[in-house]
């Protein structure tokens, strides 16, 4: 049997051929070739359903609508879900969205939820720890009202977490933030966040992609950005003890990010001078406490369409640190001539103030990470199939590690014997009765594969994990496991599911996998993650497993909401639930009642009836 997409899909369409007709039909659409391979056959609760080759309307009109909807959509900038680690490896954190911010107890392990975010909050960013490993910092951005006559805004409408595994996309506009300071302490009231200063940005992504606050190394000062006129920005430090600030940074900056390198010696800012003399552009490193400032040469940001250097451009510049604390690499992009981008990796020392270019492609270089040696680096090329390969300080290129595309490479492990990348499952689809050519299309980017290769890339390495999307893996510092986001998403789907959210509930299950045992520790927070669970342990045939997390996610499911009105279109407010999967487990159990009950719950508010349209009279 072809396990070649996901186990199934179910939407459906309700319309009146005629309004004068009785009763409105249903249009029922799904794909027999996503549940084969889960069911092994078609399942009895499904014959007699006929399935029509048809093109619906409103599928059509979401192919024209949906690049209006995006065009025009400058300053966007991208979501970070990194699921970040203590410095000691023994806690982990992570923001939520709406849901909230969630760690891990350094004591037991247990997860708990320390902050809620309330329906004004835009983005929350993830949590960063302090190097004695018990307190940790996060932001929270709200809309500012720049217009003193303006009402103040009102509750936001949240951008929906599943719908973007990668991370959602954020566009310009001003927030004022807040920075909050958490302490573990065995004494839950004290644990709780605390403010520490609020400041003004010109854009959500500071929050949302994790860039607008940092640790000092020494623990005590906090650096952050800082709105400091119209349309400029600035870097300053905050004392914990005293809780004044000072600038840090010389230079005001349209954009601005920044950081330490990891061993804390040196901090770098990267500067978007649009409407400043070009000496203030680039990247720019100094001392731990900001002082003698030195332009590193050779990077000039590259603009964007509308000549602006967006947040997004300085994330790509950032360097890569080396374990060699001074040592460094970067990546710069430029359009010479004939619109050829040209890409070049340079490697620079801070202690002695040195760039030199090692390399040039006319493919893209990304996810630089240093070997733990400091004598290579590894860096994915190319951007239509991304190649994973080392790069030695020589400039000598070695041949692919990957055979699949890489879609993200992790780096090393702490120990430097093992490195980590992600890679598509292979995908193909069947072109049998029940293909759709128009009405489902194919999600290549559904599956994904973590693989473990030998730290000195002797290797393609061992599939350690398949059968869901993996998004922000990132290495333990002390162990061998990974953080990740795991993502169940069905390999085939129509417009009509995508912009009405039918079908399968999505879900984004954080969790700590252990590269070695396969273990993963699931870190949910809501239902529709229980029953993602749920599904994977089903894929795997473990249905005891299954159906503890199928129980558990129908346990926290909100009360069954009756729809306001009777109407023809009724089928459309039906439920996203996994009754149907929880109805599968418990009929390979054995537990035949119950599986009865399950799957006329699933008949019942995943297909609810359409109302009767009264017959209107015929005027003689």
């Amino acid at each position: 049997m072809q396990d070649i997409s996901s186990w199934v899909i179910y939407e459906y369409f309700a319309f009146s051929k005629n309004l004068g007709n009785k009763t409105a039909c249903r249009w029922i659409l799904f794909s027999v070739d996503d549940i084969r391979p889960l069911l092994g056959r078609r399942p009895q609760c499904l014959k007699g359903i006929t399935m029509h080759r048809r093109l619906s309307l409103l599928t059509l009109t979401g192919w024209l609508v949906l690049p209006l909807l995006m065009g025009g959509c400058s300053e966007q900038v991208r979501e970070d879900r990194t699921i970040t680690f203590s410095d000691n490896g023994k806690a982990a954190g992570f923001q939520h969205g709406a849901e909230g911010v969630f760690v891990t107890n350094s004591q037991t392990g247990a997860l708990e939820k320390v902050f809620q975010p309330d329906e004004y909050t835009l983005a929350t960013s993830t949590p960063l720890w302090a190097p004695d490993n018990k307190r940790m910092l996060f932001t929270t951005a709200v809309a500012r009202q720049t217009d003193p006559d303006a009402p103040p805004p009102g509750p936001v409408a949240a951008i929906p977490w599943d719908i973007a595994p990668e991370g959602r996309v954020f566009l310009k506009q001003p927030i004022r933030y807040t920075c909050w300071l958490r302490t573990e302490t065995a004494d839950t009231d004290t644990s709780k966040p605390v403010a520490l200063f609020e400041a003004d940005c010109l854009h959500t992504g500071y929050v949302a992609a994790n860039l607008a606050v940092r640790w000092h190394p020494g623990g005590q000062k906090v650096l952050y950005v800082k709105q400091i006129d119209e349309h400029h920005h600035g870097v300053f430090e905050f004392d914990l003890e005293t809780r004044a600030s000072r600038r840090v940074f010389p230079h005001a900056a349209s954009a601005v990010i920044f950081d330490y390198s990891p061993d804390g010696k040196y901090l770098v800012c990267l500067a978007a001078a649009n409407e400043e003399p070009p000496s203030r552009h680039g990247m720019w490193i100094s001392g731990t406490d900001g002082a003698n400032w030195w332009r590193v040469p050779h990077t000039a940001i590259g603009q964007d369409q509308d000549g602006l250097v967006s947040i997004e451009k300085l994330r790509a510049a950032r360097p890569a640190w080396s374990r060699q604390a001074a040592q460094f690499a970067f990546v710069t992009s430029s359009t010479p001539a004939e619109n050829q981008t040209e890409y070049v990796l340079y490697v620079g020392n801070a202690e002695s103030r040195e760039v030199r270019p090692l390399l040039t492609d006319s493919e893209q270089l990304a996810q630089l990470h240093w070997a733990p040696d400091g004598k290579r680096m590894g860096i994915v090329a190319g951007e239509q199939s991304p190649l994973l390969q080392f790069v030695a300080l020589d400039g000598t290129r070695s041949m692919p590690i990957n055979v699949r595309p890489v879609r993200k490479f992790a780096g090393w492990n702490a120990a430097g014997d093992q490195l980590a990348y992600v890679a598509p499952e292979a995908f193909s689809r069947t072109l049998g009765d029940s293909y759709w050519a128009m009405a489902f299309f194919p999600q290549p980017l559904a599956r994904d594969v973590i693989y473990v290769a030998p730290g000195n890339g002797s290797a393609i390495g061992d599939a350690v994990f398949s059968g869901m999307r993996v998004t922000f893996p990132h290495w333990s510092p002390t162990e061998e496991k990974l953080s990740v986001w795991f993502t169940y998403t069905p390999t085939y789907r129509s417009l009509l599911s995508e912009f009405l959210r039918w079908g399968l509930q999505q879900g984004d299950p954080a969790a700590i996998f252990d590269v070695e045992t396969g273990d993963i520790e699931w870190m949910t927070v809501n239902a529709a993650e229980k029953a993602q669970v749920g599904h994977y342990h089903l894929l795997q045939k473990d249905y005891d497993a299954a159906l503890e997390w199928y129980e558990q996610a129908a346990a926290e499911l909100p009360p069954e909401i009756p729809p306001e009105s009777e109407s023809m279109f009724r089928p459309f407010v039906g439920l996203q639930n996994f009754a149907f999967f929880h109805y599968y487990c418990l009929d390979k159990l054995g537990r035949t009642e119950e599986a009865a009950a399950k799957l006329a719950e699933f008949e019942r508010t995943f297909f609810p009836p359409p109302a009767e349209i009264p017959q209107t009279a015929t005027p003689e």
